[in-house]
């Protein structure tokens, strides 16, 4: 298809993989800010990360094991492509316009510096999708979105933006007459799948150790 740019399809690639191998649900992956991101250790196969509840389905916080390999996509990710879109953004001032924005003043303490005088700080994981979407980071070069995922602006994806990528993604496949179809909640069966695929092949382990 000559016509696709394919512009954020390492991205895009990217947030599927993730959904996949970690059964996160669609709200609340697209809701992950980068204090939700674990730091990268090449000497682990899978590293833990909590699933805030103020953004799990019904409050259900747990524990997610991100795949090494997914966790190092995802920061070169943050690092190349997040990166200029936050740089592109700053220069067009995107970020100083926010109105309501709850700011993070110190980055390494994920919490939300209140604007009114006597008011507690409120920590980053007590905030649901919507409070999130207004969360920036104040870093040495200027503001920033917590959100992890950015849309062409530099500012958060929401919900829908994806439900389109999907829908767009299918649209082409029957196109080119590829028999393929996927939507959001397909991921989190595949993981199901893959999950107690593994769990087998350990419990068959266990008990033919030869």
């Amino acid at each position: 298809d000559r016509s696709f740019r394919g512009r954020h399809a390492a991205r895009n690639a990217l947030f599927c993989d993730l959904m996949v191998r970690t059964g996160m649900r669609l709200s609340e992956q697209a809701s992950l800010t980068l204090f939700d991101v674990p730091d990268f250790d090449v000497h682990r196969r899978y590293v833990a990360t909590w699933l805030p509840s103020a953004i799990a389905k019904n409050a259900s916080g747990r524990r997610l094991y991100v795949p090494a390999a997914v966790l190092r996509e995802l920061w070169d990710y943050i690092r190349v492509e997040r990166q200029e879109l936050v740089d592109s953004a700053r220069k067009r001032g995107t970020y100083d316009r926010i109105e309501r924005a709850l700011v993070v003043e110190e980055p390494t303490v994920p919490a939300v510096t209140p604007s009114e005088p006597g008011a507690r700080r409120r920590s980053v994981e007590t905030l649901d999708p919507r409070q999130r979407r207004n969360l920036l980071v104040r870093r040495p070069d200027g503001l920033e979105p917590a959100a992890l995922w950015l849309n062409n602006d530099g500012l958060p994806l929401c919900t829908h933006s994806w439900q389109s990528m999907f829908a767009v993604a299918n649209v082409r496949c029957r196109k080119a007459g590829i028999g393929l179809r996927a939507h959001p909640h397909l991921l989190r069966h595949t993981y199901a799948v893959v999950t107690l695929e593994q769990l087998q092949r350990e419990h068959i382990q266990e008990l033919n150790p030869m």
